[in-house]
């Protein structure tokens, strides 16, 4: 956690420079909203594992560096909630061939990440931008709550031993006025972390301060 912190601020320190190197204008704001977290098992073990997405939230900062006219630099800083959905039908017999689950195993995923998002974003029409770049994900808690306690599968660890985790991005931006916006992003898990990749949709809105 610290090493993201320290890379924000270095970050922080670069766009500085560069701005007063070039007279370019900066502009620091926060943004929240929601998010829908998705996730796609890698290694489904024994029996049928099934994930659902849920809804969670997000809130955080950024800067917003003008390049060009059209083009600006965002780097941004956030705090998500990622919750999700499991079921799992365990059976000790080959379930490719149809044998019916023994029992199932039912639960949440509750997960709490830091991420930086590095985006370049340009203008498409007057008040409307695309978004794309990558995305850094740093773990800092992981919670797994079984809907019957005594019932566990081992695939899914109530750990945070696997911290991080990478993205692709890609969204819009609408500008309501010079300072307020509204967006939509899709991010795409590239990264394999506890058997799973997450991807998520953001909605929200930020706020030049």
């Amino acid at each position: 956690m610290n090493r993201i912190l320290l890379f924000f601020g270095i970050l922080f320190s670069f766009t500085s420079l560069t701005v007063n190197g070039q007279k370019s204008k900066i502009d620091i704001g926060i943004k929240g909203g929601v998010n829908y977290t998705n996730k796609s098992i890698e290694n489904d073990l024994r029996g049928l594992l099934e994930l659902s997405g849920n809804f969670g939230y997000y809130i955080g900062t950024f800067i917003n560096l003008s390049i060009s006219e059209k083009i600006n630099l965002r780097p941004e800083l956030l705090y998500i909630l990622q919750n999700s959905k499991f079921d799992a039908g365990i059976t000790q017999g080959l379930p490719e061939y149809g044998d019916p689950p023994e029992f199932l195993v039912a639960g949440k995923i509750k997960e709490s990440l830091l991420t930086i998002p590095i985006l370049l974003q340009i203008k498409l029409f007057k008040n409307l931008y695309g978004d794309v770049g990558p995305s850094f994900g740093y773990l800092l808690k992981r919670e797994i709550e079984y809907v019957e306690p005594y019932l566990r599968i081992g695939i899914l660890e109530n750990t945070s031993d696997q911290k991080f985790e990478m993205g692709l991005n890609v969204g819009a931006e609408y500008k309501l006025t010079n300072s307020i916006g509204c967006g939509i992003r899709y991010t795409y898990g590239i990264t394999n972390r506890q058997n799973a990749k997450s991807s998520n949709l953001l909605l929200g809105m930020n706020f030049i301060l």
